[in-house]
């Protein structure tokens, strides 16, 4: 990016110029009733849950040198099985399905012929040893009345940041299902990012507690890389067991390729400089390839496009965006932000969108949830020097504020169509914000068109992190310890009226509960992602009621 935009980064930098414990032996990953022997490593996980169907993941280790990324080790077949009861006695669907070192002897496989609305529980098996037994479920049929659904969200996981104690807590709440808005890995080498960005000599030096480094040491750039990435990311214990509890419905946002990615390339931020032209299509080659190996996606989505929607039954329809894929370069100017050439979501997506919301309503579905990686509300840095340069007092031209022509058509048809019940889902900027989306972009105090709530990261560094580049720990009693931080959040309420609230301090994850009476969202912000024992220390609500737009605090 040049030097006249703003990015998450330095607007993170800028930015920075209380409730019960819960009892961690309760939230400990369970291993009841399974053999998590030598082959399989990294958990198990599904995803993308249809009435009929569902996929399911793992990965097997079959020989000590069929390690990740090293594209050694035999071709096997491994066996898999889906139950309507966790001891097994009710076996639905079952089958056995081939792997190897061409596909990083991952394994994925569609159980079908499955019963809508229904919880299963699965498991896979190699030799004499079997998996952890991962539960999952599929979507009520189109049409069925539905009562209730509990989403969890969350994105922006870096390792080296700290523990992923976030996904143990997200998965105790048992939702029932976890969206996730990208950033799911990091590409970044050892110690460049997330350990407050310290040199490595001063990082090794200080030797941190329990700090813990990426593997590959390098950048990621090649297929063996970003497998390798990958493995690390799945051997994490809290990660696996929200796996293991609940569907994934994912889709991926820059990191999980490279920086600031776009189109055609990816631009880098301020330190950071984007892939090499020569170097990007093999780049972005390998890391989608990685993507769909590791992640509980299905392969349809790969031959096609990532957008993809589910309905839950009448209650809900989940569009889940991409907004990488199709974006045209981010803009520098005012006049760049404004241009129609301009795209975030190219064309056939937003017609997409926009058709899925539409139908969505005249089939009656009640709430229409946008799975959204960058924030589509527009934020003004307010009247300080530290904003002075940005695209209208509007911050960070790598969101919805940098393409100023698609979110004013979105919000436009929005309007105009009377599309009502609708609630965006936001990763990207490490910090929790809960938004009235207004019906004008350019005027704060328009009618609220939308709700919008914005998820703290797992752990990647907060503003707070980044103001406070020298330590580590974090504590209730230090969220306004700076005048830094405190001004900050002072300047972002007054220079935005729909702004409903904002926490630039912990990481943590949402959670959104859904009744056809309201749709009420939880920020869970956990005490210290520097310990994996950490409790959540405090959480906020905000509620949207049915037929009124946008968010309320609840007293």
């Amino acid at each position: 990016m040049n030097e006249e935009g703003i990015n998450r980064r330095l607007f993170l930098r800028a930015a920075g110029g209380l409730g019960a414990a819960v009892a961690l032996q309760a939230l400990l990953p369970s291993t009841a009733g399974a053999d998590t022997g030598s082959y399989f490593h990294h958990g198990v996980a599904s995803g993308d849950p249809l009435s009929d169907s569902v996929l399911l993941w793992t990965r097997v280790t079959p020989t000590s040198d069929s390690l990740p990324g090293t594209g050694s080790g035999p071709n096997v077949d491994v066996k898999w099985e889906v139950s309507s009861d966790r001891s097994f006695r009710n076996i639905v669907a079952k089958g056995s399905v081939p792997t190897g070192p061409y596909c990083d002897h991952t394994v994925k496989v569609i159980a079908d012929g499955l019963q809508a609305g229904s919880q299963y529980h699965y498991r896979f098996s190699f030799d004499d040893q079997v998996s952890p037994v991962g539960s999952t479920k599929t979507t009520p049929a189109d049409g069925a009345d539905v009562a209730k659904l509990k989403l969890a969200v969350a994105s922006c996981a870096n390792f080296e940041s700290g523990y992923f104690a976030a996904y143990r807590h997200m998965a105790a709440d048992n939702p029932d299902m976890i969206l996730f808005l990208g950033d799911y890995i990091y590409e970044y080498k050892k110690g460049q990012f997330g350990v407050h960005q310290l040199s490595n000599a001063q990082l090794y030096n200080k030797k941190l507690a329990n700090t813990r480094f990426h593997e590959p040491e390098n950048e990621i750039y090649t297929l063996a890389d970003y497998r390798t990435r990958y493995a690390q990311y799945r051997r994490d214990p809290d990660l696996q067991e929200a796996h293991r509890r609940c569907p994934w419905f994912v889709t991926w946002d820059d990191h999980d390729i490279a920086d600031n990615t776009w189109s055609g390339g990816s631009t880098g931020s301020a330190g950071w400089p984007g892939t090499p032209p020569q170097k990007w299509s093999a780049r972005k080659k390998a890391a989608h390839q990685a993507f769909f190996e590791w992640m509980p996606i299905r392969d349809s989505a790969r031959v096609s496009t990532i957008y993809r929607s589910l309905r839950w039954g009448n209650l809900a329809e989940i569009p889940m965006l991409d907004l990488r894929s199709f974006r045209t370069k981010e803009p520098a100017t005012v006049q760049a932000a404004r241009s129609s050439s301009g795209t975030i979501t190219g064309a056939q997506q937003m017609a997409w969108l926009q058709e899925k919301l539409s139908s969505s309503v005249s089939d009656g579905v009640q709430w229409r949830i946008v799975g959204n990686p960058v924030v589509l509300s527009p934020h003004w840095g307010g009247a300080t020097k530290l904003f002075a340069d940005t695209i209208d007092g509007q911050i960070n031209p790598d969101q919805w504020t940098g393409y100023q022509n698609d979110r004013g058509s979105l919000l436009n048809f929005l309007g105009s169509n009377n599309i009502d019940n609708v609630v965006f889902v936001t990763g990207d900027i490490h910090s929790a914000w809960g938004f009235n989306v207004p019906g004008d972009q350019n005027d704060d105090r328009s009618k609220p068109i939308a709700a919008e709530f914005v998820s703290p990261s797992i752990t990647s560094d907060s503003f707070w992190d980044t103001a406070r580049s020298t330590k580590y720990s974090v504590g209730p009693s230090s969220l306004y310890a700076t005048p830094a931080m405190a001004a900050a959040k002072a300047n972002f309420r007054l220079a935005n009226h729909h702004l409903k609230f904002v926490d630039l301090t912990y990481h943590g994850y949402g959670l959104l509960e859904i009744t056809h009476e309201a749709a009420e969202h939880t920020w869970n912000f956990i005490e210290n992602r520097e310990f994996q024992e950490t409790t959540v220390s405090w959480r906020k609500k905000a509620v949207v009621e049915d037929g009124i737009a946008g968010l309320k605090l609840p007293k």
